[in-house]
């Protein structure tokens, strides 16, 4: 098998690319069990995360932030199979910066945070429930989505860098009385909840195709990434809407 829509799974599925312990028998075959139960350790792990996080002064979650982007680019362009490790430090560290982004949202706008779970929710449930009546996620679709996706988070950086020097939000900026954050943060959490159908595809087609079971920690980090960017951009656009 060797179209799996997400590129970096499509290195690893590809037996004639990838690297020995990815395909084949010689390791136990993935199954949707192993993807499932491992996905629910890293979520523990990233609760366990967010609940640190949700005590620890600002300072602490800003470092442990700027850890977290660096480890998951690292682990996006990783063209090996994931491990337990390094999915379930990235989950920890990165429930650390969530919890603290959170609680300061709470304090501020208080509800916030219930709302974005409650969202996040909804959306990972809708999704599976496509999936399950045979919604899947289309190749040039997700090709045109993660351009979008990288070029909001080139927003997202040059909209920091101009708070940082001129304390302007560009996100503030009005469009038909409709804050520019508002927008494009909610057609980030659209490509968000794609990510989320191009995930459950693709360990639909790996589980399908003999993958190895030496697998299961990228597709569980693939997933988690989706549902974390989903619960980032509600909070974001709700932070925005709630300002209002």
């Amino acid at each position: 098998m060797k179209n799996s829509s997400n590129p970096v799974i499509n290195r690893q599925l590809d037996p004639e690319t990838s690297l020995p312990g990815t395909w084949g028998a010689n390791t136990a075959p993935l199954t949707v069990g192993n993807v499932a139960s491992k996905s629910w350790l890293a979520l523990a792990f990233l609760i366990a995360g967010a609940v640190i996080g949700w005590h620890v002064p600002m300072g602490i979650a800003a470092v442990a932030a700027i850890i977290a982007f660096g480890l998951g680019l690292f682990l996006v362009f990783r063209s090996t199979p994931l491990g337990a490790g390094s999915v379930l430090t990235y989950a920890v560290i990165e429930g650390v910066a969530l919890g603290a982004v959170s609680a300061a949202s709470q304090a501020k706008y208080p509800g916030i945070v219930v709302a974005a779970l409650s969202g996040t929710l909804i959306a990972f449930l809708v999704v599976l429930i496509a999936f399950m009546f045979g919604l899947r996620a289309n190749p040039k679709i997700t090709r045109i989505v993660g351009l979008m996706g990288w070029a909001y988070v080139a927003y997202l950086f040059v909209s920091l860098g101009i708070a940082m020097f001129t304390g302007f939000d560009t996100g503030s900026v009005s469009v038909m009385g409709i804050p520019l954050g508002a927008i494009l943060g909610s057609i980030a959490v659209g490509i968000g909840v794609y990510y989320i159908l191009v995930d459950f595809t693709d360990i639909t087609q790996a589980v399908h195709s003999g993958a190895s079971e030496n697998l299961a920690w990228t597709l569980v980090f693939g997933l988690m990434l989706s549902i974390i960017w989903v619960y980032i951009e509600l909070l974001r656009v709700l932070r925005y809407v709630w300002g209002d």
